[in-house]
């Protein structure tokens, strides 16, 4: 399996640490997000680690230089960012195999090989993994059936009765990459453009333990805080 992990977002929220360095590069107890993630997919169920680049990109290279892996590392310079479908469509045109997609800015407390062995498990369509948040307003929330399949999407609602949250945390088989490619190539964001299509074919897979987006001044100093 091949893991796309998507590093090359701007990181206009958390200005101005961004005007010098990428978000992938901000770091939590002295490791970069991107270190922290790479470390997290060295598994031998892994075998290719795309990373895409835009602003900082030899800082991003530099870092990428330093990090010892056993699975391979492959760098996708982005001269004009695609969002995050983009990405997704362009590193996916010919899949092979499945195909999973990781956001940089999240800390989590995921287990990779237990979420792997889930997807496989299942023969899942596409596996999402769910959190739950301190604070649904700045999250995509989900609703799931008896059976764990994804049924709902509320987008950062002020009130709901939903408990688990979008993870940004993916695996897509490659019957929906292809489905992907042929249907939604124009897509631009895959929370919002295209797991919104596929009701009743995600399945969701808890994480039960710490998980949070890093994106926003507050909830880098709450992860920050909570683990100096």
């Amino acid at each position: 399996m091949k893991v796309l992990l998507l590093s090359a977002g701007l990181g206009t929220r958390l200005l101005p640490i961004t005007e010098s360095i990428p978000k992938c590069l901000i770091q939590i107890q002295g490791i970069s997000m991107l270190k922290r993630w790479v470390t997290t997919l060295d598994n031998p169920k892994i075998d290719e680690i795309i990373i895409n680049t835009n602003g900082h990109r030899q800082k991003v290279l530099n870092e990428i230089e330093l990090i010892n892996s056993k699975v391979k590392i492959t760098e996708i310079y982005e001269k004009h960012l695609l969002g995050t479908a983009g990405t997704l469509i362009i590193n996916s045109l010919n899949p092979d195999n499945d195909l999973m997609v990781v956001h940089c800015d999240n800390f989590s407390s995921i287990k990779i090989e237990d979420f792997i062995d889930y997807h496989k498990a299942g023969n899942n369509f596409i596996s999402m993994a769910l959190f739950r948040p301190t604070d649904k307003s700045k999250c995509g929330m989900v609703e799931t059936d008896k059976n764990g399949i994804v049924v709902e999407f509320m987008e950062k609602p002020s009130n709901s009765h939903l408990e688990w949250a979008n993870a940004a945390v993916y695996i897509f088989s490659k019957e929906s990459l292809n489905e992907i490619k042929n249907k939604y190539k124009k897509a631009k964001d895959i929370s919002l453009d295209i797991l919104p299509n596929f009701l009743g074919r995600i399945s969701g897979y808890k994480i039960n333990n710490y998980h949070i987006d890093i994106g926003t001044h507050e909830s880098l100093t709450e992860t920050i805080v909570r683990f100096q």
